[in-house]
C-alpha cells in the first residue's frame, strides 16, 4: 500500500482498517451502516428474549415450537405480498415502507397481548417474523450498495455490528423485564427502529448522491422493470439461489439438531445431579446458570472471531474456504461427540460451532449474494434468509421429533445423523463457492466490457 493511498484515508477509515480494510471515502457510510444493524439487532433481539419470556410462562416451552411452523405458513404469505411490493416501489421508498410497517405491528401486538387471550397467540405467532424479514433486508440492502470486491472488505464490520447488536440486546431485554411493562418496552423497541430508519434513510442519501466511496444502483430511484414476480418462483428458476437455499436449510438442521444435543445432555446431566444431591438440587436454576454463561461466552467469542478472523480468512484464503470452515468444523465436533458423549465436550464443541456460524458463516453468507440480480437480492435473499431458514428449523424439530419417538435415538446416533448432514453441507458449500467466484468473475468482465 503506497504512503501517497494512506494519506488519503481520514482517521476514522485507519482505524477501521484494523478490522478489515476500508479505502479512501468508504469510512463514514460503513460507520453508518454498521451502527444501523447494530441498532437492528438489538431491537429483534429484545423482541425475541421478550416473546420467548412470555411464551415459555404463559402457555409452556412447546407452544414455541408450535410457532415456529406456524410462523413459516405466514411467511409464505408474507413474502409473496413483499415481493409484490419490492418490484412496485423504489428502494427507498420499500425501506421506509418496510421500517414503518414493522413499527406500526409492534405497536399493536402489545395491545392485543394485553387485550385478550387470542391477541396473545397472535403476538406469540407474528412477533418473530419482523426481525427475520428486517435483517434480510438489511443484508440485501448492502449488497444492493456495495461491488462485490467492497462486500468482501466491508461485510466483516457490518458483521461486526451484528453481533455487537446480539450481545447487548439480551443485557437491555433483561432490565426492560425488571422495570417495565409489554407496553412501554414495545415503545422502546419502536424508538430504537426509528433511530435505524434514521440511519438507513441518511446511508441511502450518501450512497446514492456519490458522496462516499461506496457506490449505489439506480434502485434508489426506481426498481427494476420486472412485474409480478413471485418469491419462491424466483429462488427455483436460479440453480445459485437454490444451492445458496440448499446450505442454509442444511445449516439450520445441524444446528438446531446440535441445540437438541446440548440441551438433551443437560438434561441427562441435571437427572444425575438430582438424584445425587436430592431435593436440594435446582434443575432450573442449573440449567438457567450454564446457558447465562454459554451465551455470555459466546457472544464474546463470535465477536472477536468477526474483528480478528473472518477478514483475514476472506482476504487470504478466499471465498470458497470461508464457506467450508463452518461444515468442517461441525463435521468434526459431531465426530467427536459421537465418540465422546460427555455434557462439557459438548457444549465446547457447540460452542465453537455456534460462534464460527454467528461469525466467518454468517458473513460469508451475505457476500454470496454479491454477484447476483437486483431481484435475487431483494426477492430471492429475503425468501432464503428468513423462509429457508425457518423451514430448517421444522425440519430438525421433525427429525428429533421422529428419531426419539419411533426411534428411541441416543445422543450418538443424533451426533451421527449431524455427521451425515455436515457432509453433504460440505460437498453443496464447495460448489456454491465455486460458482460465487465465477460470477464474480463474469461481472468483473462484464464491467470491463462496458467502460471499454
Amino acid at each position: 500500500m503506497s504512503a501517497r493511498y494512506e494519506d488519503s484515508r481520514s482517521r476514522l477509515e485507519r482505524f477501521l482498517s484494523t478490522v478489515t480494510e476500508v479505502r479512501p471515502g468508504e469510512g463514514k457510510t460503513i460507520l453508518l451502516m454498521t451502527v444501523g444493524i447494530f441498532l437492528i439487532l438489538m431491537a429483534f433481539i429484545i423482541i425475541k428474549v421478550i416473546r420467548t419470556t412470555l411464551i415459555i410462562a404463559d402457555v409452556g416451552a412447546e407452544m414455541k415450537n408450535y410457532t415456529a411452523a406456524v410462523q413459516t405458513i405466514v411467511l409464505v404469505g408474507i413474502l409473496n405480498v413483499y415481493s409484490r411490493l419490492a418490484v412496485r416501489f423504489s428502494r427507498r421508498r420499500l425501506i421506509k415502507i418496510m421500517f414503518l410497517s414493522v413499527i406500526g405491528l409492534m405497536t399493536l401486538l402489545p395491545i392485543l397481548y394485553y387485550a385478550h387471550n387470542g391477541g396473545k397467540l397472535v403476538f406469540y405467532f407474528l412477533g418473530g417474523l419482523p426481525a427475520l424479514v428486517m435483517i434480510a433486508l438489511f443484508w440485501a440492502y448492502a449488497n444492493d450498495v456495495c461491488t462485490p470486491e467492497q462486500g468482501k472488505r466491508l461485510f466483516v464490520l457490518l458483521g461486526f455490528g451484528a453481533s455487537a447488536g446480539a450481545v447487548v440486546g439480551p443485557m437491555v431485554a433483561r432490565v426492560l423485564l425488571e422495570y417495565l411493562s409489554l407496553l412501554s418496552i414495545g415503545f422502546v423497541v419502536n424508538s430504537i427502529l426509528l433511530l435505524g430508519l434514521v440511519f438507513a434513510v441518511r446511508v441511502d442519501k450518501r450512497v446514492s448522491g456519490a458522496s462516499g466511496a461506496i457506490t449505489s444502483s439506480d434502485s434508489a430511484i426506481k426498481p427494476p422493470s420486472a412485474k409480478g414476480i413471485m418469491a419462491f418462483k424466483l429462488v427455483f428458476k436460479s440453480k445459485y439461489l437454490l444451492a445458496i437455499a440448499a446450505v442454509v436449510l442444511l445449516t439450520n438442521v445441524v444446528n438446531s439438531t446440535g441445540e437438541y444435543i446440548l440441551n438433551k445432555s443437560l438434561e441427562d446431566v441435571a437427572s444425575q445431579q438430582a438424584a445425587v444431591i436430592g431435593a436440594g438440587f435446582n434443575t432450573e436454576m442449573f440449567i438457567g446458570k450454564f446457558y447465562s454463561t454459554f451465551y455470555l461466552i459466546l457472544g464474546i467469542a463470535s465477536l472477536l472471531m468477526q474483528v480478528l478472523v473472518v477478514s483475514r480468512i476472506l482476504k487470504y484464503m478466499g471465498i470458497i474456504f470461508a464457506i467450508m470452515v463452518s461444515p468442517v468444523i461441525a463435521f468434526g465436533g459431531y465426530f467427536l461427540i459421537s465418540i465422546v458423549t460427555v455434557a462439557a465436550v459438548i457444549g465446547w464443541m457447540k460452542l465453537i460451532e455456534n460462534a464460527s456460524d454467528t461469525s466467518i458463516n454468517s458473513t460469508t453468507r451475505h457476500i454470496l449474494f454479491l454477484p447476483t440480480t437486483w431481484e435475487e437480492k431483494y426477492i430471492g435473499k429475503i425468501v432464503i434468509d428468513s423462509f429457508v431458514f425457518k423451514a430448517g428449523d421444522i425440519l430438525a424439530a421433525a427429525l428429533v421429533f421422529v428419531g426419539v419417538t419411533y426411534f428411541a435415538m441416543s445422543i450418538r446416533q443424533f451426533a451421527i445423523l449431524n455427521i451425515c448432514f455436515a457432509a453433504i453441507w460440505l460437498v453443496l458449500a464447495y460448489r456454491v463457492g465455486k460458482a460465487n467466484r465465477m460470477l464474480v468473475a463474469k461481472a468483473a468482465l462484464v464491467k470491463v466490457t462496458e467502460e471499454k
